[in-house]
């Protein structure tokens, strides 16, 4: 059983209503088909309660697609490596290592998970060890139950699990390079554990600057997008290809074919597409524990609630802080 938040049902919710108004005649067949299923069971299983039907089943995802969608993409890779589910005691972190030199911890970004970092692997493990990590609530890694309501719960609902993995790993002074919401989360470690960090690289990192003010926001974005944008806030940032069911996979395809093109170079000749089925079944097989906590970090149209702008200068002066924008980082990514 797939588990979902609150801020998904509601979405849900929403949709479903919509459905039933324009779309009467299908619900009534709908229903008339569940309530069969539904005498059915109780027929066949007098003794037992019959489960309720839940609306998650529908979507065409499993965690053994989610690990085979992950195996075909790092299998493409021309270099050995290791995989760990690594025990931080509740939970556990989805570990690939790779590569010998002094430890470089790879932290990706929102919605994202560690395979998409096979362009630049060999390439940082012939001068590295390479450690990356699908992020707590994120990837393959555990989904711990999220229940704050706050940026500060946030931020330690990742951290904690970060500095367990830390430990169990058995890493002490280490680099960590992070890319867009993966660097943002790399700045708040070296803020936290400045004594474990080497250096900290942030790759077009997400949360940097403070958001406009009221007035020069509404200003420069159309009436339609912040109504839009209002609704959105409501719930969580890829509900939609969750709600969507078997019509997920096509929206991925639809709205991200750039990243399928970023991996044509390193992928076999027309499994490009492999990269949006990773990225589809990596946000919908299990409960999104991770967007959670990131929708608390947020605010307004996908700024940070507690920008770094105002933090970095707080991280010890004894741990550089390098930034890659732009085309540096994208030629880093596809490992240019």
């Amino acid at each position: 059983t797939v588990n979902c938040s609150s801020r998904d049902r509601r979405f849900q919710n929403k949709i479903s209503a919509n459905m039933t108004t324009q779309n009467t005649s299908t619900s009534e067949q709908t229903v008339s088909k569940t309530s069969k299923r539904k005498l059915s069971t109780t027929n066949a299983n007098l003794s037992t309660k019959p489960k309720k039907e839940s609306w998650w089943h529908w979507r065409p995802t499993s965690t053994s697609q989610v690990q085979s969608a992950e195996k075909f993409l790092l299998d493409t890779m021309s270099i050995p490596y290791e995989q760990q589910k690594v025990d931080i005691g509740g939970n556990h972190i989805n570990t690939l290592i790779c590569g010998d030199g002094p430890p470089l911890v790879l932290f990706h970004g929102f919605g994202a998970g560690l395979a998409l970092w096979l362009h630049i692997l060999p390439t940082l493990s012939t001068y590295r060890k390479v450690y990356a990590i699908d992020l707590p609530g994120f990837g393959r890694s555990g989904r711990r139950q999220y229940s704050g309501k706050t940026a500060d719960s946030a931020e330690k609902y990742f951290l904690a699990d970060i500095e367990k993995w830390r430990e169990a790993i058995g890493l002490d002074v280490f680099t960590i390079m992070g890319h867009s919401f993966g660097a943002y989360m790399s700045a708040l470690y070296a803020l936290n554990y400045p004594e474990h960090v080497k250096h900290v690289i942030l790759m077009d990192p997400w949360g940097v600057p403070k958001s406009p003010q009221d007035g020069e926001q509404k200003r420069d974005v159309p009436l339609k997008w912040r109504i839009a944008g209002a609704v959105a806030t409501k719930f969580n940032p890829l509900a939609v290809i969750r709600v969507a069911g078997p019509w997920g996979p096509d929206l991925v395809t639809k709205f991200r074919p750039d990243l399928a093109r970023k991996f044509r170079d390193v992928l076999p000749t027309d499994t490009e597409t492999a990269v949006l089925h990773y990225i589809y079944h990596i946000n919908s097989a299990e409960n999104p524990a991770g967007e959670d906590a990131f929708h608390n970090l947020t605010h307004g149209f996908g700024w940070a609630t507690s920008p770094l702008v105002d933090r970095l200068p707080q991280i010890d002066s004894t741990v550089p802080v390098s930034f890659l924008y732009g085309c540096v980082a994208l030629c880093m990514l596809v490992g240019n």
